[in-house]
C-alpha cells in the first residue's frame, strides 16, 4: 500500500498506516497475500511476496537526475540473515535502447539495499536501529533527539540512513523508473520504501508524463 506520512511518500509491503508512530511493538506486521516481483525475486535471491510497485515515465531536461530514500523494516534486527531478505528496488530503463538498470545500492559496496546487506552488523554505517519508545521515558533522548523523533513516529525497528538513487540520463529523452518494494521468504513482517518530497530532480526541472501504481 502507499500514503503519505510525515512528509515522505512511503511504498510498503503491508499496509502503510502501519508505519506510524511510536514504535511501540516489534511484530506489527501486514500479510496482504499479493504477488510477488521478478527482478525483486532475482535481487533477493528468494521468492517475494507483496509487492508494492509504482511506475512511471519521465523525460528529463537535464544530463543528471536524483532522489533520496530511505528503507525501513520490522524485519529488524531479529530476522535479518534468517532467510527473509526483504528487498526493493528503484529500476531505471532507456526506453530508447531497453537498457535497465537498479539504482538502489549502497555507495561503496554497490551492494543491493535489502535486510541482510544492510543492518546493525553489515554496512552498519548506513543503519539506524529504531528504539521502543515507552511513554514517560522520553529523557533518554534528550542527548538523541533525532533518534526520539524516529521512536516516537515511526514502528518500523529499523531505517537505512538518507540514500541517494541517481544517474546520469539523455536530456529530452524518455525514460521510465519502477520503483517496487516486496516481501522476501514469507509475507509476515513490513518493509517500506520512503521518499524524500520534492527530493526527485534533475539540474533543471523534470516533465514527468504519467504515473501509475499497481
Amino acid at each position: 500500500a502507499a500514503s503519505d506520512v510525515y512528509k515522505r511518500q512511503i511504498l510498503a509491503t503491508g499496509e502503510a498506516i502501519n508505519a506510524i508512530g511510536p514504535n511501540n511493538s516489534s511484530r506489527i506486521t501486514g500479510n496482504l497475500q499479493g504477488n510477488g516481483d521478478a527482478d525483486l525475486t532475482r535481487i533477493a535471491k528468494n521468492r517475494t511476496e507483496d509487492a508494492c510497485i509504482l511506475e512511471f515515465t519521465f523525460i528529463p531536461e537535464g544530463s543528471h537526475f536524483e532522489f533520496q530514500y530511505v528503507f525501513a523494516s520490522e524485519e529488524y534486527p531479529e530476522y535479518v540473515n534468517h532467510g527473509v531478505n526483504d528487498v526493493f528496488a528503484f529500476i531505471l530503463t532507456d526506453l530508447e535502447t531497453g537498457k535497465r538498470k537498479n539504482l538502489a545500492f549502497l555507495p561503496i559496496s554497490k551492494e543491493a539495499v535489502t535486510v541482510d546487506n544492510v543492518n546493525s552488523i553489515k554496512n552498519s554505517e548506513y543503519f539506524i536501529l529504531n528504539g521502543r519508545w515507552i511513554k514517560g521515558e522520553n529523557q533518554k533522548y534528550v542527548e538523541e533527539k533525532e533518534l526520539g523523533e524516529y521512536a516516537y513516529n515511526f514502528q518500523y525497528d529499523g531505517f537505512t540512513t538518507w540514500l541517494k538513487a541517481e544517474s546520469m540520463v539523455v536530456p529530452g529523452q524518455r525514460y521510465s523508473l519502477k520503483i517496487a518494494i516486496a516481501d522476501a521468504g514469507d509475507g509476515a513482517y513490513d518493509s517500506a520504501v520512503l521518499l524524500k518530497r520534492n527530493s526527485f530532480k534533475s539540474e533543471t526541472d523534470i516533465a514527468v508524463s504519467y504515473t501509475h501504481l499497481r
